[in-house]
């Protein structure tokens, strides 16, 4: 996923702004150069999985029939 339309879903300025940060420390840094992890941010992306995870089941079951990508594969990739 690219990475403007996930964080469009973000409302919180305080996790906007700490990601604007960083991006800027990321672009002033040298490639290969380590950036002191944000705690903000860091918990921010643990509380939102874990919001995730509690929430999967609660998802319905969709089984889809993949007999054509299959048939597909087996066509194109395999020897």
């Amino acid at each position: 996923m690219e990475f403007e339309p996930l964080r469009t879903m973000i409302t919180d300025h305080a996790i906007q702004d700490s990601i604007d940060e960083l991006l800027d420390r990321k672009k002033d840094a040298e490639e290969k150069a380590l950036i002191k992890p944000v705690s903000l941010l860091n918990n921010w992306l643990t509380e939102t999985l874990e919001y995730c995870k509690e929430r999967l089941p609660l998802l319905p079951s969709v089984r889809k029939d993949t007999l054509e990508l299959d048939a597909v594969f087996k066509k194109y990739l395999l020897p």
